[in-house]
């Protein structure tokens, strides 16, 4: 099969080698090089995956221009899978937008520079799919990515808001699973009491999952590429929704103060 990749960020070069490497040929563009536009190769690609940036506004909110100025490049004979993350709403509007199918399937690449990668093998024992966008046009997408990944795989077919919106519970809850941590480290250390040794016990109870749960002292708190952006989003979006989530409201103003504790 043919696929397409737009954007060759973390997220874009892990899928266009994973793609590769179950054998297919994959057509790719990053508007960051001089390459030309591959617009007659992407004809003929049954999907193109959105892998674009979404970065925070100057309100907070996500920016999705470039998201939207993909979907609008690419020739009408593909269909685009976005796997940006975007505010709630985002793949349905540009589905009216454009008079075609869009479908959102998120992304759990994760970026991390640890030398003890944690997702590949939480991926390896529980492989999932998640599928957002019209039911009959996420059953085919799901049907061919089972082609691809296999049997294992567990197929969640949703509308593309509620798959939007599961994304974003996942970012913020690792945020406030990092938020958590720090608070716990900072009262341990006031205590004089040994962190390494009431986290370890905390993480005897099988319910707690190790991951996000280290604490960095010269960098404490969440930050990189995702978390910062995406919990900022999600609180914005509430708010255009009339509400406040006074979760996510804590865990920004916990991130804030744990940064602002190491620049003292």
């Amino acid at each position: 099969m043919q696929l397409g990749v737009i954007g060759l960020g973390h997220v874009g070069a892990a899928l266009a080698a994973d793609l590769e490497a179950l054998g297919h040929a994959v057509v790719s563009y990053d508007i960051r090089t001089d390459d030309p536009y591959p617009r007659a190769a992407l004809a003929e690609c049954r999907y193109t995956f959105i892998c674009v940036n979404t970065p925070m506004g100057e309100d907070g909110s996500a920016d999705v221009t470039a998201v939207r100025a993909s979907v609008a490049e690419l020739p009408s004979t593909t269909t685009p899978v976005l796997r940006s993350t975007v505010p709630p709403g985002t793949s349905s509007a540009l589905q009216r937008e454009h008079g075609r199918p869009v479908l959102h399937w998120p992304e759990y690449v994760g970026e991390t520079t640890f030398g003890s990668q944690t997702w590949e093998p939480l991926r390896a024992g529980s492989t999932f799919l998640i599928v957002g966008g019209d039911h009959d046009e996420a059953a085919r997408f799901a049907d061919a990515m089972i082609g691809m990944y296999g049997p294992q795989v567990r197929v969640h077919l949703v509308t593309s808001e509620k798959s939007e919106l599961i994304k974003y519970m996942e970012n913020c809850y690792l945020a406030l699973k990092v938020s958590f941590v720090n608070d716990f480290y900072r009262l341990c250390r006031q205590m004089g009491a040994d962190w390494h040794a009431v986290r370890e016990g905390w993480l005897l109870d099988p319910r707690v999952e190790r991951d996000h749960t280290a604490v960095f002292p010269s960098n404490p708190g969440y930050s990189g590429k995702c978390l910062p952006k995406d919990v900022s989003a999600l609180r914005q979006f509430a708010a255009s929704q009339g509400i406040t989530l006074p979760t996510v409201e804590g865990t920004m103003r916990a991130n804030e103060l744990a940064q602002e504790a190491t620049n003292e």
